[in-house]
């Protein structure tokens, strides 16, 4: 068992060293600190918190126009980008470890349906 617990820490320390990953954390720090970009992230945190609470249409029809911004804002869609690439790095790992579990997973369902 510690074996496998190794190889986790070790990928887990590979997919942090990882170009996807690198790039990902480049962008949010680009989006942080940009003053524009940081300005629309703390108004569309600071509207969903104002939504939670009152869950109206004009607060609904603010968080909105807030998000609009927020994607189109040129270091939001990198960022974006940069996440969607992360995430398939990431699908492409599980697809590979849990590849021989599949068909157990499969017939498991199919007990379970019973």
């Amino acid at each position: 068992m510690e074996k496998i617990y190794n190889l986790a820490y070790k990928l887990h320390d590979d997919l942090q060293n990882s170009l996807e990953y690198q790039i990902l954390k480049e962008k949010e720090k680009q989006m942080l600190n940009d003053k524009i970009c940081a300005n629309l992230l703390k108004q569309y945190q600071q509207m969903q918190e104002i939504y939670q609470k009152d869950r109206s249409q004009d607060n609904l029809k603010k968080l909105h126009q807030i998000k609009l911004s927020l994607d189109e804002n040129k270091l939001v869609k990198e960022y974006q980008l940069s996440y969607k690439n992360y995430q398939i790095l990431i699908g492409k790992i599980t697809d590979i470890v849990f590849e021989d579990f599949k068909s157990e997973l499969l017939i498991d369902k199919i007990i379970k349906a019973k």
